[in-house]
């Protein structure tokens, strides 16, 4: 037996044969060629790239022009997947970042639907109280500079004392940058102005009568509340837009946790156990 496999070992065809058949199991081996080292540059890729160029450019791209767009892109997808295979997308912290914030968007854009009128009044009418204009206050001060006074307090109660006298407001006090005397401004507005503290203070002076020290971001002050403009709610034509914003932006939101709450129960998430078995 021996002899007569060492005789067809020797035949052309059969050592044609094996060689084949070795040839097969290596590539086999080796495997087939992957389909993610193909590229396929489609007419719809060709088509976005030479939109793209036109939105950048104001024209069409010529031949050579769309050839190197096209060399480009597909340098591009070399790198990027040469790069995941190598494993570079992970342990990314910025890489991690972009891709959720891109599953995000696109979770936002497939579940966004135009909200009905009849929603957004009913969420206007639930919110209502989130709307109201602010209230709005004139009023006028006299202004102590603490640099000038080592007691600027003491000063201010003296002052006190004058004006309760009938003693004229802008004749007293320290020349100041901004202006003495405010019209219907909201707390906001005076907050920006002379600083928290100042408008903090301001709800609770009485209408018409001088009082203070009222501390501000500059030093010092007496202040005479004129009066106070109501605050009251628009009607929902008036803020029709900002109710949409608000709405979409809610709603979104409990939208997105939705969507968390549907991928996470896929997941079994395993923790490792403590000391004790617990």
């Amino acid at each position: 037996m021996s002899s007569r496999l060492k005789a067809l070992a020797g035949e052309p065809i059969v050592v044609f044969l094996l060689a084949g058949a070795a040839l097969f199991l290596f590539e086999a081996w080796r495997g087939a060629p992957d389909e993610g080292y193909r590229i396929d540059v489609g007419a719809a890729e060709t088509a976005r790239l030479a939109a793209l160029w036109e939105t950048q450019t104001g024209a069409l791209p010529t031949d050579e022009e769309l050839s190197n767009l096209t060399e480009a892109w597909i340098r591009e997808e070399i790198y990027y997947r040469e790069a995941v295979r190598l494993g570079l997308d992970r342990d990314d912290t910025i890489v991690r970042r972009r891709l959720i914030q891109k599953l995000g968007f696109l979770n936002e854009a497939e579940s966004a639907v135009e909200p009905a009128e009849g929603e957004l009044r009913a969420f206007f009418e639930r919110e209502r109280e989130a709307y109201r204009f602010p209230d709005r206050y004139s009023f006028e001060h006299v202004y102590l500079d603490p640099e000038r006074h080592e007691d600027p307090d003491a000063v201010a109660g003296d002052l006190l004392e004058q004006l309760e006298a009938g003693a004229a407001w802008r004749s007293l006090g320290d020349p100041f940058m901004l202006n003495s005397s405010y019209a219907e401004r909201s707390l906001p507005e005076v907050r920006a102005l002379l600083g928290g503290s100042f408008a903090s203070a301001l709800p609770d002076r009485l209408v018409g009568e001088w009082s203070g020290p009222v501390p501000s971001a500059y030093g010092v002050h007496l202040v005479r509340v004129l009066g106070i403009e109501s605050a009251g709610t628009p009607s929902f034509e008036q803020v029709h837009d900002r109710v949409e914003v608000d709405y979409l932006e809610t709603h979104t939101g409990d939208e997105a946790e939705a969507y968390y709450r549907t991928l996470r129960d896929k997941y079994e998430v395993r923790f490792p156990r403590r000391e004790g078995g617990r």
